[in-house]
């Protein structure tokens, strides 16, 4: 399935103020009064909508020109840096288009020898010195090619007294920054024959995985970045209205697909396999649109990554010895990443985090919270009675309840919060009826590492300010809260909890 076409079946909800925005960066090209974002980076997970935002925007520019002489010049990399370009006749000569389109594949070139072997240069230095080890094309020819092209352009705009739009569909964030600092600095920042500054006349709306290196110097001023985030609960459940779904099927699908529009197309696809009659959606219905949802989500990930991505879900943090104490146990045996020792799996962890692009952090491997929250329902769906999605937190609890007693007091409060994070989830599936008495009882067992009475405000803080307790244990983490409360030691100083 090709979700941004899936996604255009429903109306684009949830968007209307990054469009507006958007918008409004555009018209920077002719407002004097108004401060001008010309390089606009939208970045955000795969089926989040951002193809289909680039297109409703140039949609609304082609049918409600905000100028007119706004040119829109469309260029995409997808699918996975395959280079394609539109849009450039109405303003250049065949000349001048042949050259920046070939210009701009042979940048492309440059991504497809790098980008799929997880190679993340942090610096352009770096980039430089990878291009050469592979004997590609010169960057430094690139760079002189990339300096004429944007002199050609500025003096074709200044000529025809026009404007354009560049809008770039998934661009690398370390494309992003090459081009900025090559290509769009001279378009932006030049000065004509006589010294003297140009008026803008170009903007660039581009989208990608990861937010870039943003540009320093005289571009920064210019430059806005913006995540593209999920669906509120309410947007999702505005659009599944349109398909007269059974109320407690609406819902679920809501929970299932965690905001992200690709997910939604998705689960709307299933549903009109297995019909709109309320008594077909049980346990296997769900397993079935969540396997579907999580096939096409990842489907550009190599196998044995996504059978680890499916299993550690749950975990919310991937460090490599919590990896070790997981894996063995989930994976079956002869299964990649089912045995190692604690340096395979510090590899993992960094294989998932460049290969990945919704993995956020390069130390500690986050996993995107939409992504987590859709692949631990396919998990808790993929058989009857949860039981992997209950081993995985039983493990996760286990490793953590070994290592709190040699915490020390840095690593405490997040261990902590890890820990009760994973008790509540077994809570929640295991003693429902006895609920309360059970978060009592997790407190207190727990007293011992609050030996100092500022620890526990520290703690409650913790635990209030960690997203996925509020999400998921809003009531239970004031149970958790105000029992701290009532054990408090006595004496001077009690903060509140």
């Amino acid at each position: 399935m090709n979700w941004s076409e899936e996604g255009s079946k429903f109306p684009l909800t949830g968007r209307n103020v990054v469009l507006q925005q958007l918008q409004e960066s555009i018209a920077t090209l002719w407002d004097n009064n108004s401060i001008p974002r010309l390089l606009v980076y939208l970045s955000g997970v795969r089926g989040i909508g951002k193809t289909r935002l680039l297109q409703t925007l140039r949609q609304d520019l082609t049918d409600y020109p905000p100028a007119p002489n706004l040119f829109v010049i469309s260029t995409s990399s997808t699918p996975r840096y395959n280079f394609s370009l539109e849009g450039l006749d109405p303003l250049m000569t065949a000349d001048c288009q042949n050259e920046i389109e070939n210009w701009l594949a042979k940048v492309y070139q440059q991504a497809r020898v790098l980008l799929p072997k997880g190679n993340h240069p942090e610096t352009f230095k770096e980039y430089e010195q990878m291009t050469v080890d592979n004997g590609e094309i010169s960057l430094t020819q690139l760079e002189a090619q990339a300096y004429t092209l944007a002199k050609e352009l500025t003096h074709h705009c200044a000529q025809e007294h026009c404007f354009v739009v560049l809008i770039h569909d998934d661009a690398p964030g370390q494309m992003f920054s090459w081009l900025a600092r090559h290509f769009y600095k001279e378009l932006l920042v030049g000065k004509d024959e006589f010294g003297q500054a140009q008026p803008f006349r170009v903007c660039s709306i581009t989208v990608g995985y990861e937010p870039p290196n943003m540009p320093g110097g005289s571009l920064m001023r210019l430059t806005a970045t913006q995540i593209l985030e999920p669906l509120t609960y309410e947007e999702t459940l505005q659009i599944l209205e349109l398909y007269n779904l059974p109320s407690e099927v609406s819902l679920k699908l809501a929970e299932i697909t965690a905001g992200h529009p690709g997910a939604l197309a998705e689960a709307i696809a299933q549903v009109e396999l297995i019909g709109k009659n309320a008594q077909n959606y049980n346990q296997p219905a769900f397993k079935q649109i969540s396997e579907a949802i999580v096939e096409q989500l990842l489907r550009h990930v190599p196998p044995a990554l996504a059978r680890v991505c499916r299993v550690i879900a749950p975990l919310r943090r991937f460090n490599a010895d919590l990896l070790a104490a997981v894996l063995p146990k989930m994976l079956g045996a002869g299964e990649p990443y089912s045995q190692g020792g604690i340096g395979d799996y510090m590899q993992l962890g960094r294989k998932l985090n460049e290969q990945l692009e919704f993995i956020e952090s390069r130390q500690a491997y986050f996993m995107h919270p939409t992504i987590r929250q859709i692949l631990k329902l396919a998990l808790y769906y993929a058989d009857p009675q949860s039981e992997s999605f209950v081993k995985v937190n039983q493990l996760a609890d286990k490793y953590y309840s070994e290592w709190l007693p040699k915490s020390d007091f840095y690593s405490r409060f997040p261990m902590l919060v890890e820990a009760f994070y994973h008790k509540v989830v077994l809570i929640k599936r295991a003693e429902p009826s006895r609920e309360l008495e059970a978060l009592r009882r997790l407190v207190v067992e727990h007293l011992r590492y609050l030996n100092r009475i500022e620890y526990f405000g520290r703690f409650a803080q913790s635990l209030s300010d960690d997203q996925d307790m509020k999400d998921e244990f809003g009531q239970e983490v004031e149970i958790i809260r105000r029992t701290l409360r009532e054990n408090l030691p006595p004496g001077p100083g009690r903060p509140a909890a």
